[in-house]
C-alpha cells in the first residue's frame, strides 16, 4: 500500500479478541463511530476535544493548555467531565514520547513514540501489555498529515506478511470543519471508525495524538506560509 488513495476500500478487521491498554470499560463487542470537534479558546488559553457517539454512551472532552501543545498535559475526562486519563509529551533523544497514565492511580498504561527521522510523514507507535488478555501489544499508526488521514493497525505494516490488521480509521469528517493552514491555532473535525473489541479511550488518544504532532508539523512548514510537502504512506 503505497498511499491513502484507496482508505474507503481498505476493510476494518473484526477483532474478536479484545486489545485493550486502559480499562475494559471502554471496548465493546460492536463497532464504534465517533466524530471529533477540535476547539480552542485564545481568551481561556484552553484547547479541546469534543468526542460524540452516535448513542451517547462513548462521549469523552479532553482538555490542555492552549500554548504548550509539546509539553502540556492533556486531560481525557468521560461524558461527565470525571478526569479519566492525563498524557503529555516528553521529548527523548530516539525521539518525541507521549506519556499515557491513569489520573487516579499515576499508573502507566502505556506510550506512544515517534521517530525523529520522518518529520514529515511520521508514523506512531504503541507498546502496551493488554489488561484484558495480559499479551504484549503493538498498534501502529501511518498517516498523511496534509490530508488529515490515518490508519491504526495491530501489528507493523512494514513487515512483510507480518498480518497486521487494520482496527482503526481516522479521517477528515465530511463537511467538517477545518482551518486554512495559515492559522496558528488551528480547529479540525475528524472521525474515528473502530473495530469491535478495540480500547476505544485508546483510539480516541491516538486521534489526538495524531492531531498535535500534525499541527506542530504544519507550524513549522508554514512560517513563512511554506507549503506543506505531499507526503506517501509508504
Amino acid at each position: 500500500m503505497s498511499d491513502l488513495n484507496h482508505l474507503d476500500q481498505l476493510p476494518i478487521y473484526d477483532s474478536s479478541e479484545p486489545v485493550c491498554a486502559t480499562k475494559p470499560q471502554f471496548f465493546t463487542s460492536e463497532a464504534i463511530l465517533l466524530t471529533v470537534h477540535e476547539s480552542c479558546s485564545i481568551s481561556k488559553l484552553k484547547h479541546k476535544y469534543a468526542i460524540k457517539s452516535e448513542s451517547g454512551s462513548w462521549d469523552f472532552h479532553c482538555s490542555g493548555k492552549l500554548l504548550s501543545p509539546f509539553r502540556g498535559t492533556k486531560t481525557l475526562m468521560d461524558k461527565s467531565g470525571i478526569p479519566i486519563f492525563k498524557f503529555w509529551r516528553r521529548f527523548t533523544p530516539m525521539g518525541n514520547t507521549f506519556l499515557i497514565v491513569d489520573w487516579a492511580t499515576g499508573r502507566e498504561l502505556c506510550k506512544f513514540t515517534t521517530n525523529p527521522g520522518r518529520i514529515i510523514n511520521l508514523a506512531l507507535r504503541v507498546e502496551f501489555k493488554d489488561v484484558v488478555t495480559e499479551r504484549q501489544r503493538l498498534l501502529v499508526l501511518k498517516g498523511e498529515w496534509e490530508r488529515k488521514e490515518a490508519l491504526v493497525f495491530l501489528g507493523d505494516p512494514d513487515i512483510i506478511h507480518g498480518n497486521a490488521k487494520l482496527i482503526a480509521r481516522i479521517s477528515k469528517k465530511p463537511g467538517g470543519k477545518s482551518s486554512s493552514s495559515s492559522t496558528l491555532f488551528r480547529n479540525d473535525d475528524y472521525i474515528i471508525e473502530i473495530a469491535p473489541n478495540v480500547d476505544i479511550a485508546l483510539m480516541v488518544m491516538l486521534c489526538i495524538v495524531f492531531d498535535t504532532v500534525k499541527d506542530n508539523i504544519q507550524r513549522v512548514w508554514n512560517f513563512p506560509n511554506v507549503p506543506i510537502p505531499a507526503t506517501k504512506l509508504k
